[in-house]
């Protein structure tokens, strides 16, 4: 129960000291002001877009490994309980 409660108290520690960050590199940031002073500002845009991008794929290879990695236990499970009851 104390790991439980130290987990807890750590994530909720990190939540609250988060400091907003600028992420974007600096050839991203050089490249979105060059454009800024010449009137162009749909590039930011697709910077952004390419960033939402780049951010999503990590999430969606996790979500479907872990899937599998679910289905997978899930059926293991059913055979032990399978071979349990003959």
């Amino acid at each position: 129960m104390a790991a439980i409660k130290t987990t807890i108290l750590s994530f909720v520690l990190v939540l609250i000291s988060v400091i907003t960050a600028f992420a974007q590199c600096a050839m991203c940031k050089a490249s979105v002001e060059n454009n800024l002073q010449h009137d162009r500002t749909s590039i930011g845009n697709d910077i952004n877009s390419g960033i939402l991008y780049l951010m999503v794929l990590p999430y969606i290879m996790f979500a479907t490994i872990t899937y599998i990695w679910y289905r997978q236990a899930k059926a293991k499970k059913m055979r032990l309980q399978a071979a349990k009851i003959q």
